[in-house]
């Protein structure tokens, strides 16, 4: 098995751990790229996003059956999203700043902190249901339980 650095040119072979050559490296891509070029490429974008969906699903079932989806929307589209949230139960917090006119906002840089901070409590506090997530607060962010529901629990600053 060869294993590729991140950024890096060299890749190791895990059985003598020796350096392969760049000059390899540089065929092996060369040789990729032209048995891609000869693929059906949205055959095997279908067979990858099956793959992963049916992975994540296992992954979930295996644990506890609930996935905290903290990610962005724009990953979803890597799995079949509609299977995903019909055989397992997804929660999706969700970060709204309430205006001056009391709508609420959700805006693009406090939801991306608020996610990388809710992970980070999760760990800390060792939770291992969405209930715990109710204690969550983060630069003036608090659970609103009166809005959202158990799939999208709302946190409002």
């Amino acid at each position: 098995m060869q294993i590729l650095l991140a950024n890096a040119k060299i890749m190791f072979c895990k059985a003598d751990r020796k350096p392969v050559s760049a000059p390899l490296l540089q065929t092996v891509a060369v040789t990729l790229a032209a048995e891609m070029a000869r693929m059906d490429v949205e055959d095997l974008a279908r067979q990858l996003k099956d793959r992963l969906t049916d992975e994540l699903i296992d992954s979930v079932k295996a644990d506890d059956g609930i996935l905290l989806h903290l990610s962005t929307e724009e990953y979803e589209h890597l799995f079949d999203w509609r299977r995903v949230c019909k055989e397992v139960t997804v929660v999706q917090p969700l970060f709204y700043v309430r205006q001056k006119d009391g709508r609420l906002k959700m805006q693009a840089v406090w939801a991306k902190s608020c996610r990388g901070a809710m992970v980070r409590f999760i760990l800390n506090n060792r939770l291992v249901s969405p209930e715990g997530l109710s204690a969550f607060c983060y630069e003036g962010f608090e659970y609103a339980p009166q809005l959202g529901d158990a799939s999208n629990p709302y946190f409002v600053r």
